[in-house]
């Protein structure tokens, strides 16, 4: 690839075929590496004036041991926001959204006064004053819960745990910190009345294709959480025996597709049994998508079909063979129009509360801690005591 020399750092490479490039590379301080930056221009004065002025910026950022890793940094250099971008972020094996979940609290810390600390001088008044400015915060113009600060308090207390085993620290300063105190809230459980009223509102709108009827009553039977009941497909569901098999959940996280995930332990996976008139629903709601399939001249997916498949994009017929399904996100917004005017949305109640309903319901009647536990997917009854 020729290259031509435009200035102290600055190549520029012209590629056959291809439009060519600045090549700008600088010295890392101290560690003999390059950080190279590529810019995809044409070869012009303006454009050389572009490249000198992107270099002087890389040198910069090297100076100032930007580009250096964390084990090109003294151990009292070492700041709060470089750990935990740079070693704690990538050190994790996390479910999507508790992965972006950090990643939110990183940006958070890099913003504020915590993260250009020396990791070895942070102390709980430090922790203290950072949690405090997460109080003052907003989310779409209402005030950061208590609950999303403690979440941040338990992330923390992580990142600094992983800190010590990495002998970067000898005690976690979150260890002294105020822990933020949250008040145990009661769920909300509907009553049978809202329950008969929205079952029965999901029946008459219900049309050929409208997953309605089959989402309240799947939710309604199973307790599935909204990922797992946009999961199920017809493969999981064995209309002969009368049972369902949730096995999967679809992660739906900002800004990237969605995708299916095993439950995080063997608990989440777990076999329903369902009564006759869900099984029936199903049959129906089975031969309504096979018609359709036929109608538009498309091949079922059979197995691989989902249950809960909408029959539309952008408001145009499509997904003719089901193979794609609903996103919890989705199904959400198709359940909170569906109760708008009912007693369960009066009561305050969502597509989760059927959850809440079925738990309530079973415990009254004295089924045991265990067996409910095991039905809605916790690992172990202490999650469920504590939350009913």
């Amino acid at each position: 690839m020729p290259s031509t020399k435009v200035a102290t750092g600055i190549s520029y490479q012209q590629r056959d075929g291809r439009k060519g490039r600045y090549a700008i590379k600088v010295t890392i301080p101290g560690t003999g590496r390059q950080k190279v930056n590529l810019l995809t221009l044409p070869r012009s004065r303006a454009n050389d004036k572009q490249a000198s002025i992107k270099y002087a910026e890389l040198l910069a950022q090297a100076e100032a041991g930007e580009f250096n890793s964390v084990a090109d940094v003294a151990p009292d250099k070492l700041t709060v926001g470089r750990f935990l971008s740079d070693q704690w972020l990538p050190s994790g094996v996390w479910a999507d959204r508790t992965r972006q979940t950090n990643q939110a609290m990183v940006k958070r810390v890099l913003t504020q006064p915590l993260g250009a600390l020396a990791l070895k001088k942070v102390g709980a008044a430090d922790i203290d004053q950072y949690l405090n400015w997460r109080r003052s915060n907003t989310w779409h113009g209402k005030p950061i819960k208590e609950k999303s600060v403690k979440r941040e308090f338990e992330t923390l207390t992580a990142a600094f745990n992983k800190a010590v085993a990495y002998d970067h620290i000898t005690v976690s300063p979150v260890a002294k910190a105020t822990k933020p105190k949250v008040m145990q809230t009661p769920v909300l459980v509907p009553s049978k009345e809202a329950a008969d009223e929205i079952r029965a509102k999901a029946k008459d709108t219900d049309d050929a294709f409208d997953c309605k009827q089959v989402l309240v009553e799947l939710a309604y039977t199973t307790w599935g959480r909204a990922g797992e009941l946009c999961a199920l497909r017809w493969e999981d569901v064995d209309l002969d025996a009368g049972s369902v098999d949730i096995n999967e959940s679809v992660s739906q996280i900002t800004g990237e597709q969605p995708k299916l995930k095993t439950p995080k332990s063997m608990a989440g996976i777990r076999i329903i049994k369902m009564g006759s008139e869900l099984i029936d629903l199903l049959r129906r709601h089975l031969q309504a998508q096979q018609r359709r399939a036929e109608a538009a001249g498309v091949e079922h997916a059979g197995p691989k079909a989902y249950i809960l498949a909408p029959e539309k994009r952008n408001g145009v017929p499509a997904n003719f063979d089901s193979a794609t399904g609903f996103t919890p996100g989705a199904v959400s917004q198709k359940f909170t129009k569906l109760k708008k005017g009912t007693k369960w949305a009066a009561e305050g109640c969502t597509l989760h509360s059927f959850r809440h309903y079925g738990a309530s319901h079973m415990l009254n009647k004295g089924i045991s801690v265990m067996d409910v536990s095991k039905r809605l997917g916790h690992r172990n009854p202490s999650v469920t005591l504590s939350i009913y």
